[in-house]
Formats: C-alpha cells, structure tokens, sequence
C-alpha cells in the first residue's frame, strides 16, 4: 500500500474506498441502526461513504496511508466483536465506538497482541529512513504463522486468537535492543532490525523459537489442547523505498512457505528451489546475486 507523504495523500490512497460492508467479515462496518440499514441499500452506502470520509480525515491527521489504518480498524473492530459475541452490533452501532477504536490506534498498539501497530510501523519507517545516514541501514523480516487456518478450522477462533497472543509475546521476547515488532494483519507481522544485525540469521532464530514451543489452550469444553504451529519468514535488505522492502520480503515469505508458483515472472531463484513445497522456512533476497535463497 502506498505511502503518504507530508504534503497529502499519495493517488493510490485518494483511490482507496472503504472495503464494502459484509455482516461477520473482519471489514469495518461502524453503522447505526445496522438491522434496518441492511434493509435499506442507500442508507447503508451514505453511512459506508460517511465512515470513508472520517478515515481520510483521520489519516491525514495522522499521516499515515489510509488503506494502513482502515486496515487497524478493522483488528481492532474484530477484537471488539470477539468480546461481545452476543451482541456484535453494539461494536459498530455507535460512533463512540469507533471514536474508542481511533484513540487505540493512535496509541500505536494492536489491542490482541500488544505489539505495535501498522499505524506506528509507518511512523517507524518514515523515523528510520529520515536517520538512515546517521544509525545505518534497516532490514525487514515479514513473518506469517503456518497453516494458521487449520487451528481456527479446528479449534476455533478464540484458540487462534490465543496463538496470535501467544507468537507474538514470544516474538517480542526475542527482540534486541533496536528492533521493532508490529503485526500488519491478519497472522502476519514484521520485524526492523538494523541491517548489521545480521537480519537474515536472526529471522532464522525467530523461527527456531517457534518452532520449539508448544502452546497450551482450554477449549470449549474445557479440555486443555497442545497446539504446535511454526513459521515461514521473507527478509529483505534496505531500500529507501519502503514499498519495494514489503514486496521483497513478500516475495521470500511466499517462497518460504513453498508458494512459489503464485509469484510473477521474472524472480530469480537460487537453483534446485524452484519448486519447493514446504514451509517453516527462512528465505532471503541476495543483493550481491539478485537470487532469493534458502537460510
């Protein structure tokens, strides 16, 4: 997603609406009177167009790429939901409500986790790239828990929520002086490291502590689960221009879990990888070869 810059937003994020409002989707929805507006098609795409209009303003305030932070709004309205299962409407039939989920956003930190935000990832990246001649270069590890469908499917959300919580305190117990941790969506988070912190070795590191833990969960009839899950992760080296830093290690992170065949032409591969299917891995951009390898 584009960023924005001082100045105002970038065209992408003019562009950028609101994603179209479905009941028990992880989209922000943030209606009055939600029965009677899924009656009432007009009614529901002013109230759609109106929330549109209040994250534009709020994102320029914030300068912050707005697609960033409908996208915190929408974790931070699924929490909500997940608190209040019996009344979900209570979380988006009140501007109080989303007034709530604005100061948690500002605050920089996701309400599940307790890591950081995409909202306060952006703001470290613009901080870092500003000092990057005077602290050095930084290197991004994007990592995603595996096969984090499968313990939603079996256990149930509340037991993926758990993991959630649980990845990432672990992730965060393993940060070094200097390194951020934030989740940008979904089962997916990012790390910063100074890129003479030997990034690649370290989000090897990262996966070997996940992948030796055993998470311990109660579940709907109070029986005690042992649920293992691991990582895959995609490093990518510096670049001033944060976008092509996400699509590289976008690019390993689809490597490292053995999807190689969803990605463009074009990207080279360190030979006998090509068609790897697997997961829990590490791969990395070499900027001396211009070839995604295998940690």
């Amino acid at each position: 997603m584009p960023r924005e810059s001082q100045e105002g937003p970038s065209q992408a994020d003019k562009e950028f609406k609101a994603p179209k409002i479905e009941i028990q989707s992880t989209n922000p929805i943030n209606m009055l009177d939600t029965k009677q507006n899924m009656q009432n098609p007009e009614k529901l795409e002013n109230n759609r167009e109106e929330f549109d209009k209040r994250m534009s303003e709020t994102a320029k305030k914030l300068k912050v790429p707005k697609a960033d932070l409908i996208a915190d709004y929408a974790d931070e309205e699924h929490s909500l939901r997940e608190e209040n299962p019996e009344d979900p409407s209570m979380v988006y039939g009140s501007k109080a409500v989303e007034k709530l989920i604005i100061e948690k956003i500002k605050a920089g930190f996701d309400s599940l986790t307790g890591i950081n935000n995409r909202v306060s990832l952006d703001k470290e990246v613009e901080r870092r790239n500003k000092e990057v001649k005077k602290n050095g270069e930084f290197s991004m590890i994007m990592i995603d828990i595996d096969k984090f469908k499968n313990v939603n499917d079996t256990y149930g959300h509340l037991a993926g929520d758990h993991i959630l919580k649980e990845v990432a305190a672990a992730l965060q117990e393993s940060m070094r002086q200097g390194d951020f941790l934030s989740r940008v969506g979904g089962e997916e988070m990012v790390v910063l490291t100074n890129a003479n912190a030997d990034a690649i070795g370290f989000a090897e590191r990262l996966r070997k502590v996940i992948e030796s833990k055993r998470f311990a969960f109660k579940d709907k009839d109070n029986k005690d689960q042992d649920i293992k899950v691991t990582i895959s992760a995609g490093v990518s080296p510096y670049d001033e221009n944060f976008e092509k830093m996400k699509t590289t290690s976008d690019t390993g992170l689809y490597l490292a879990k053995g999807e190689a065949k969803k990605l463009t032409e074009g990207i080279k591969i360190e030979p006998g990888h090509e068609n790897a299917q697997t997961r829990n891995q590490v791969w990395y951009l070499d900027k001396n070869t211009g070839e995604f390898r295998k940690k």
